[in-house]
C-alpha cells in the first residue's frame, strides 16, 4: 500500500512547482530543510484531465480524481532533517490563513516514517495537503515543526 500510495503522490506532484509560494520566516534554520509548493484547484483538475486523457481512464476514474481534490487547491510539504524521528510528520502541524489572518484550516499530520537518505545524510519526507475550500489570494501557510524552538516556518502564497 506504500509504494501505491508514492506512486499516487509521484503522479500528483511531477509538476507542482514552488511559483506563487514565498518564504517569509525561516523558523529554526539548524533544523533541516523545509518546502511548500502549491497548485490551484484548476490546475490539480486541469492536470487530472490530462492524465485521463494519457492514461485513458475511464470517466468515473477521472470523476473520482477530481471529487477528491481539494476546493482551494493543494499544498506539497517537502521536509528533510538529520534524524529519522525528525522528519516523521507526527511532529509537524499545518495552518492556513486567509489574508486577514483568521484560521481556515488546521492540520496536524499524521505519523509517516521518513524515505532513507539518499544522497546526502538526511530524512525526508513528503506529503499532500488538501485544502477544502476555495481560499482568495494572497493566504498564508505556517508550518510548525514540534521539535524545533525556533517558531513557525510562514509561507505567503500568491497563486500557481
Amino acid at each position: 500500500m506504500r509504494i501505491m500510495s508514492l506512486l499516487l503522490m509521484a503522479f500528483l506532484i511531477v509538476s507542482c512547482s514552488s511559483s506563487g509560494v514565498k518564504r517569509l520566516s525561516s523558523g529554526n534554520m539548524f533544523r533541516g530543510k523545509t518546502k511548500l509548493s502549491y497548485k490551484s484547484y484548476e490546475t490539480v483538475v486541469k492536470e487530472a484531465k490530462e492524465q485521463a486523457a494519457k492514461k485513458m481512464w475511464t470517466a468515473n476514474k477521472l470523476s473520482n480524481r477530481i471529487a477528491i481534490a481539494g476546493k482551494g487547491g493543494q499544498l506539497k510539504l517537502h521536509i528533510e532533517r538529520s534524524t529519522i524521528g525528525a522528519a516523521n510528520f507526527k511532529y509537524f502541524t499545518v495552518v492556513v490563513e486567509d489574508s486577514n489572518g483568521i484560521e481556515v484550516m488546521r492540520k496536524e499530520l499524521d505519523s509517516d516514517i521518513p524515505e532513507t537518505p539518499i544522497r546526502n545524510t538526511q530524512w525526508w519526507n513528503l506529503t499532500l495537503i488538501k485544502i477544502p475550500n476555495k481560499i482568495d489570494y494572497p493566504f498564508y501557510v505556517y508550518v510548525i515543526d514540534d521539535l524545533s524552538n525556533g517558531g513557525p516556518i510562514k509561507f505567503e502564497v500568491t497563486g500557481n
